[in-house]
């Protein structure tokens, strides 16, 4: 169970929206990570080795920090807190790897046998995934409390939040399709929305706009044009004035499928860099497909 403060059950949840990990947060972190190491959670892939050969004892964090700077290059060694830093902070997208290869490497751990000469207990290992979902809840609480938009999933994959208006559409147009072909299309944008850097996810809208080219054709396979209209027409009825701006809809998105890198990657086709674009693009193309299933769900 997500732990939730006062604030959080008397004033309600907030959206997140913050994109980038603060110096507070990034602390908070170092944090967690100390603790993995204090408790030896990260012990079974980065050993010390008992000098009489009996078990593994305590975390290598030399080893440890090693293999972080080999995986995730750009993260500053040894990992610290903010205020030993020079002038900055680690770049969002390194803690956010940082923490999946944390996760990669928790395991659970008990204290066996007192060793009295070397004054350490020797380990054992097992996974239960006690630790990796104590890890999960410390991340996501630290994360979530700080208004970020990301979070790591029941996986330890990092995944990127969407607003709560544009769920209740994405949940909408799940329920709708009858096109299986449609939902593969529109399961993959979905599952690349979430994620958390804008490559990534502008493989979300470009299997959206996929989406859009297929419903395009729902009533004639071979004349996209004419199925078109039908379709506007079909969505319509006799509201003229809604007709009208249904046709500049449908017109206006097919030209920035087109002239945007989303259907095309020609070197006069331009890229969509922020991740705010992404997601106002990703909310206007779900909300014209939910409302075009609506309607085909009542023919």
């Amino acid at each position: 169970m997500t732990f939730e403060y006062f604030s959080d059950r008397e004033n309600g949840k907030t959206e997140n929206t913050i994109e980038v990990i603060s110096e507070s947060v990034w602390n908070g972190i170092v944090s967690v990570y100390k603790k993995l190491i204090h408790n030896n959670n990260l012990s079974y892939n980065f050993p010390y080795q008992c000098n009489d050969g009996l078990g593994i004892y305590a975390c290598n964090e030399k080893a440890l920090e090693h293999s972080i700077k080999a995986e995730i290059p750009n993260l500053l060694i040894p990992i610290q807190e903010f205020q030993y830093y020079s002038d900055k902070y680690p770049d969002t997208y390194d803690v956010l790897d940082f923490l999946e290869f944390l996760y990669k490497n928790i395991t659970d751990v008990t204290q066996n046998n007192y060793h009295s000469f070397f004054k350490h207990y020797h380990l054992s290992f097992h996974e239960n995934g006690l630790s990796k979902k104590q890890f999960i809840e410390n991340i996501n609480l630290l994360l979530n409390r700080n208004r970020i938009i990301f979070y790591l999933d029941i996986n330890g994959k990092i995944q990127r939040t969407i607003p709560s208006s544009l769920k209740i559409i994405v949940d909408g147009i799940r329920q709708k399709s009858e096109d299986h072909r449609l939902n593969e299309l529109f399961e993959m944008a979905y599952s690349k929305i979430i994620l958390p850097r804008p490559l990534q996810r502008l493989e979300g809208l470009e299997r959206l706009w996929d989406c859009f080219e297929r419903l395009k054709t729902y009533y004639n396979e071979i004349n996209k044009k004419k199925s078109a209209e039908a379709l506007i027409d079909h969505i319509c009825g006799n509201n003229i004035l809604f007709k009208k701006y249904m046709n500049s809809e449908f017109t206006t998105l097919t030209e920035i499928g087109n002239n945007f890198q989303i259907r095309h990657f020609e070197r006069d086709k331009t890229q969509i860099t922020e991740n705010h674009h992404i997601d106002y693009l990703f909310y206007r193309m779900s909300c014209l497909i939910n409302l075009c299933l609506n309607k085909i769900n009542k023919s």
